[in-house]
C-alpha cells in the first residue's frame, strides 16, 4: 500500500492544546513522517518511534520521545503506517485459500501460523539481543546524537536547571562523561534516556518530586536503560520482527495473527525492560544508603498525575502504566529494609535544583 505524496493532518504540540493544519509527507529515504510547521520549523518523526492509535473514528500518530505531541491523520494513512511498522503484506492469502477450497488450507495455515508465532516470540529476543552484541557502541552514540539534535530544536533545554541536575547526578555518583543531563522546561510528566547517554527530564516531572530519593531513583532508572542498551535491543527486535513477519505472512487471518503476536511481544519486552531498570534504580538507592522507597513514591506520583486524564498524545508514553512496577518495587523494598542515611551533599544539590525552579525565568 502506497500513500499519496502528502496529506493534510492536524498537529498538536501538547502545550497550547490547539491544533494546526500541516502537510505531512512520507520520507522513503529515511522512513518516517516529515512536515513543516507554520513558523517554518521542520519536523521529522522516524518510523521506529511512531505509535498509531485509533479512537472512534479518529486516528492519531505520536512519537515515543515527543510526549504530548500528536498528529491526527486519515484512516488510510493510519493503516499505511501500521503496515509499515509491522512489515506485513496486505494481499495474497485469500487468493491462495480460494484455489482448492477453504477448509483444509485454512486449518493448515492457521496451525502453521500458530507454530511460527510461538517460535517467533521465543526466539526473537534471543536473536535480536545477539545482534545488538555485535553492534559497536559508536552506533548508539550516533543514534542518540542525531535524535537529540532534532529534539532540542522544538524543545530547548533550560541551562540553569540542566547544570543543577548535572550537579545532583555527580553527587549521586553519576558524574562520569558517559552521562549528559538535560532539563526541558515544559509541563510534561516524563523523562527518557537516549542510547548515547543523554538523559532528558521534563520540569513538569521534577516539580512533582518531594524527596531527593525520588529523583535519585529516576536517574538510576534512566541510566539503567542506557547501560543495558534497552533502546538498541528494542529497535533490533522491531526491525527483525518486521522482516520475519513480512517474509512469512500475507494478509487475512495469518496476517492478523502475526500483527497481534508482534504487538503483544513488544508490550512484554517493554515491561521487562522497565522492571529491569526499576530494580537497578532500587539497587542504586540501597547502595547509597538512601530511602529505597524513593522509586515507589516516584511511580505513585506518576500514577496519581496521569490516571484518568489522558489526552490523545499522552496515550503514547515512553513508560508503561506503573501499577505492576509499584508492586514489584514494594516487594523489593520489604525484602531489603534498611534505615536511610542522610547524604548532606546530595541534599544540598537537591535543594539547589529546587531553588532553580522556584526562581527561574523562561529559558532563552
Amino acid at each position: 500500500m502506497h500513500p499519496p505524496k502528502s496529506t493534510e493532518a492536524e498537529y498538536v504540540d501538547g502545550l497550547s492544546g490547539a491544533g494546526v493544519k500541516v502537510a505531512v509527507a512520507w520520507n522513503d529515504q529515511i522512513p518516517g513522517l516529515v512536515w513543516t510547521l507554520p513558523g517554518g520549523a521542520a519536523k521529522r518523526w522516524p518510523l521506529p518511534y511512531l505509535r498509531v492509535e485509533t479512537k472512534g473514528k479518529d486516528c492519531f500518530v505520536a512519537m515515543e520521545f515527543a510526549p504530548g505531541e500528536s498528529l491526527k491523520v486519515s484512516s488510510d494513512w493510519a493503516v499505511f503506517l501500521k503496515e509499515q511498522r509491522r512489515g506485513v503484506a496486505s494481499r495474497g492469502l485469500l487468493e491462495y485459500l480460494k484455489r482448492d477450497g477453504w477448509g483444509p488450507r485454512l486449518i493448515y495455515l492457521t496451525g502453521f501460523s500458530a507454530l511460527c508465532i510461538g517460535a517467533y516470540l521465543l526466539l526473537l529476543p534471543v536473536v535480536a539481543d545477539a545482534m545488538v552484541e555485535r553492534v559497536p557502541q559508536s552506533i548508539d552514540d550516533q543514534l542518540g546524537k542525531e535524535f537529540f539534535e532534532g529534539f532540542v530544536v522544538e524543545h530547548p533545554v533550560h541551562p540553569g536547571a540542566s547544570q543543577a541536575l548535572t550537579d545532583f547526578a555527580g553527587a549521586l555518583g553519576l558524574g562520569s562523561s558517559q552521562w549528559k543531563w538535560y532539563v526541558v522546561d515544559e509541563p510534561v510528566m516524563n523523562a527518557f534516556a537516549l542510547p548515547d547517554g543523554s538523559i532528558v527530564v521534563y520540569s513538569g516531572l521534577l516539580e512533582q518530586l518531594e524527596h531527593s530519593s525520588e529523583l535519585a531513583g529516576l536517574l538510576g532508572h534512566e541510566t539503567a536503560h542506557v547501560k543495558r542498551r534497552h533502546a538498541m535491543r528494542m529497535l533490533a527486535r522491531r526491525g527483525l520482527g518486521s522482516a520475519v513477519v513480512g517474509s512469512l505472512f500475507g494478509g487475512g487471518i495469518a496476517g492478523s495473527l502475526a500483527q497481534q503476536a508482534e504487538a503483544l511481544g513488544g508490550l512484554s519486552y517493554s515491561r521487562r525492560f522497565e522492571l529491569e531498570s526499576d530494580r537497578e534504580a532500587q539497587e542504586l538507592l540501597l547502595d547509597k544508603g538512601l530511602d529505597a522507597r524513593g522509586m515507589v513514591r516516584l511511580l505513585e506520583r506518576l500514577e496519581e498525575a496521569t490516571e484518568g486524564n489522558f489526552a490523545p498524545g499522552e496515550l503514547f508514553s515512553t513508560h508503561p502504566h506503573p501499577n505492576a512496577r509499584i508492586e514489584a518495587l514494594r516487594e523489593g523494598t520489604a525484602s531489603n529494609a534498611q534505615t536511610p542515611v542522610r547524604d548532606e551533599e546530595l541534599e544540598r544539590k537537591w535543594a539547589a535544583l529546587r531553588f532553580t525552579f522556584a526562581t527561574r525565568t523562561a529559558a532563552p
